[in-house]
């Protein structure tokens, strides 16, 4: 897969470890975005996808058109990634985009960099431990906690959110009461939690949860991808719907 093509973007898909895929997607629609969000940080960004998913949505909604661009010098969606290709790719990607001049990447781990203050840290982190892992490096690196774990990503955003900022990840469900207990044992507050089935009537596989410093009301949904039928299901097209012709 050389390009994906989204309905306001492109992504070059040939560098990264880890390819757009639907997992990206989910977490780039589900995660709450805010006119009054400033600063965006995308750990582990890949091939930016979920960056440049964010960086859509935050120009929709502070009011500007599909292609547009009305965020200020203010407004700045950042991409990390340990892996040098990966952060090469995002680069090229975010400077194809509507929204290049509010977007950067770097070439780091998250225990290397500077800290600051962010409205929303989102992340696809590796999820796989303790498994047979990849003989390719990059790809181990890519897909095993063992680099970087959910549990690094909540301790960095302790001390790095804004007052009412939120940190949101989409991992496997059956990880759902390790990570409520590690987000509380950190401060962090459950405040959405979006359950994630391939197909309707099955058993949740991934969820996308959202934490803050402040105790809020519970948003709790699910969605299903499919439905029984094999087609995609309303839900799923309604999500993705400003993003994909194409529903991936």
């Amino acid at each position: 897969m050389g390009v994906f093509r989204f309905k306001e973007f492109e992504v070059r898909n040939e560098v990264s470890a880890m390819k757009v895929n639907t997992d990206s997607v989910l977490l780039g629609v589900l995660c709450t975005v805010r006119k009054e969000d400033r600063r965006v940080l995308d750990i582990g960004t890949g091939t930016g996808a979920v960056a440049l998913i964010v960086a859509q949505r935050l120009n929709r909604v502070k009011g500007g058109v599909p292609r547009g661009n009305v965020l200020c010098s203010g407004d700045c969606i950042t991409g990390i990634d340990i892996d040098e290709g990966a952060a090469s790719e995002a680069a090229f990607n975010f400077g194809g985009s509507p929204w290049a001049n509010n977007m950067e990447t770097f070439h780091s781990a998250l225990d290397d960099f500077s800290d600051g203050s962010y409205d929303l840290i989102v992340s696809n982190p590796p999820y796989y431990e303790n498994s047979i892992q990849s003989p390719v490096e990059r790809r181990r690196v890519a897909r095993h906690a063992d680099t970087l774990s959910y549990r690094d990503i909540l301790s960095y955003s302790v001390g790095n959110l804004s007052p009412d900022g939120r940190v949101a990840l989409i991992l496997p469900a059956s990880e759902k009461i390790a990570v409520l207990g590690d987000a509380a044992d950190k401060g962090l507050y459950l405040n959405k939690i979006t359950m994630i089935k391939t197909v309707e009537g099955k058993t949740c596989s991934r969820m996308v949860v959202e934490f803050s410093r402040c105790r809020k009301p519970l948003e709790s949904e699910e969605l299903p991808i499919y439905g029984a039928d094999g087609s995609y299901s309303d839900e799923y097209i309604k999500k993705t719907s400003e993003l994909l012709d194409c529903k991936f």
